[in-house]
């Protein structure tokens, strides 16, 4: 595709136009917009204010756009002494309609076969009776253009993006050495967690988006972590792992974890089980996510989060704990909270 060299006058009409305009009139219609055209085609000569002017047409478009008056297979099936008065006739609805809202005084005078390059640029498209003829301007003035998206209605905008975001009950930074080791009855303690009892979860894109609560059938938004809030607490690299181990020694010796290993340093010499200690980067720490459900949300919802925000849209979820790294799952488990500190025991 040949890069198409813009005026400053086009990027400023490109951005008036947005997503593009149309207006419907009785059985036909018009939009102006924005597509890639060009290449072996027709080339209609025009007069636009006593100045000279082209637009370009596919072929085909055009037999198919004017069959309704004399239908032919090709342009070379047409009488050659016919083509101007079908040319003539095909743009009719534009002329008329450029008259009507003041863009120009469009005479078109001749077709023959041309080309173009093809890039992407204004169209204007006419329908009707199901069919279309875009047309790309070669050589408009941009004020003309202007004048026909301007009594033109902005076409309609397209369904905004959602994206999944999970929603986790917290996270854990553990190294590769240690994830290998996991195994059923192993417990994680989670470095941040949210109050699962009380309807809290948090949004996780990649990082903490945002801490939400049940709201009824909706949710609330509690807090907000920016990326520099996120990077604060050393997120992508996660903080130094607890080295208390009397801390983790009280939960061993606690009756509900008789039968499960905490996971701590001393796990991180473990020589993981199938996988080889060569080329394996100890000193970097994973975030494991305990995911509990996903929800879908607009990009347009994820750039505007703030507190107090409502969320309404449903979660969907199998009603287990999800480990993940970076969104692949790794195992899954159960949330149990010991005191102050949720943790998730493997399964």
């Amino acid at each position: 595709m040949k890069k198409h060299e813009w005026t400053d006058e086009d990027l400023a009409l490109a951005k008036e136009m947005g997503a593009g305009r149309r207006i419907d009139d009785d059985a036909q219609a018009f939009s102006f917009g924005y597509r890639e055209l060009g290449g072996e085609g027709l080339v209609l000569s025009l007069s636009m204010d006593g100045r000279d002017a082209e637009a370009w047409v596919a072929e085909t478009a055009f037999c198919e756009w004017v069959a309704p008056l004399l239908a032919a297979p090709g342009y070379n099936a047409f009488p050659q002494d016919l083509t101007g008065a079908l040319a003539a006739w095909a743009l009719a609805p534009l002329v008329e309609f450029a008259e009507q809202c003041g863009a120009a005084a469009i005479v078109v005078k001749a077709i023959a076969r041309g080309t173009c390059s093809f890039a992407f640029g204004s169209a204007i498209t006419l329908s009707r009776d199901g069919r279309h003829l875009a047309i790309r301007p070669l050589g408009w003035d941009t004020d003309t253009l202007r004048k026909f998206g301007a009594v033109m209605l902005p076409a309609a905008v397209a369904a905004p993006i959602a994206v999944p975001v999970a929603l986790v009950a917290g996270w854990a930074y553990l190294r590769q050495e240690q994830i290998d080791a996991l195994a059923p009855g192993d417990a994680i303690v989670l470095d941040a967690s949210a109050d699962v009892t009380r309807g809290e979860a948090w949004m996780f894109q990649q990082r903490p988006l945002a801490k939400i609560v049940a709201y009824d059938s909706a949710w609330r938004v509690e807090s907000v972590m920016n990326r520099v809030e996120a990077e604060m607490m050393d997120f992508d690299g996660g903080p130094a792992l607890p080295d208390e181990l009397q801390e983790l020694q009280d939960l061993r010796e606690m009756q509900a974890f008789q039968e499960t290993r905490v996971l701590d340093e001393a796990q991180a010499s473990r020589v993981p089980r199938g996988h080889p200690a060569v080329g394996r980067f100890d000193d970097v720490r994973f975030a494991i996510t305990a995911e509990i459900a996903s929800m879908t949300v607009p990009l347009e919802t994820l750039r505007n989060l703030a507190p107090g925000q409502m969320l309404d849209t449903g979660i969907t979820g199998e009603g287990r704990v999800s480990l993940k790294v970076n969104g692949v799952e790794i195992g899954t488990g159960r949330l149990i909270r010991v005191g102050e500190r949720l943790l998730v025991r493997v399964e």
